[in-house]
């Protein structure tokens, strides 16, 4: 990924909704961030905060330059919520969304990184040829993640934030020993994208460092 693209992310685990009384419609939808929560006030919100987790098929495209915010308010408006702007933006202004910009110059990258943790989510089966897999209780695996997504939700719980991560992979005899990946700089658009990855599939959540 050499050109810059801004992507984004959801931020929190949606813990579901609130209901005031025993039969009656939400009262509102909780995301557990940090030590405390962000209240989403309609489901318009929840399912749009859901839709920044990203399609699958196309995050994992060939072709694909990562989920953004145009991406994000198309898959809400087909969802059905009218005004996918508005709630974009109400979202980040909580902080329930967030983007980074990638490319070639990363300040907005590097900085994303230290301000979130990945928390991975489910149990690995471990390895299988082309791609590794989570989680279990079946035959079959829930998600086929990539290598290097596989790597960030394995040794997420090891660090404080994204960038610690990306470091620790990077380590002399550690985890990903690749001449065509010499820095954290050069790792960071492929994280990124692995970070999708992830969230795209459930298999992990981006939260605050604690």
């Amino acid at each position: 990924m050499s050109r810059k693209q801004t992507l984004i992310y959801p931020i929190g685990f949606l813990c579901g909704p609130e209901y005031l009384e025993a039969g009656g419609r939400p009262d509102g939808y909780q995301l557990r961030i940090g030590g405390g929560g962000i209240r989403l006030d309609t489901y318009a919100e929840c399912l749009t905060w859901s839709c920044a987790r990203g399609a699958i098929k196309l995050i994992e495209s060939a072709s694909s330059e990562g989920w953004q915010r145009q991406d994000t308010e198309a898959l809400a408006v087909r969802e059905g919520v009218t005004d996918a702007r508005h709630v974009v933006n109400r979202l980040f202004a909580v902080g329930a969304l967030a983007e980074t910009t990638t490319g070639p110059q990363q300040p907005d990258a590097a900085d994303f990184t230290q301000r979130y943790r990945l928390l991975p989510l489910l149990t690995g089966f471990g390895d299988v040829p082309w791609h590794r897999q989570v989680p279990p209780e079946a035959a079959e695996p829930s998600s086929a993640i990539d290598f290097v997504a596989y790597l960030l939700w394995k040794y997420a719980p090891l660090v404080h934030n994204l960038a610690e991560l990306c470091e620790l992979l990077l380590k002399p005899g550690g985890r990903l020993n690749w001449s065509v990946i010499p820095d954290h700089l050069s790792l960071l658009p492929i994280a990124l994208r692995a970070v999708q990855t992830l969230l795209a599939h459930q298999a992990a959540y981006l939260d605050h460092p604690l």
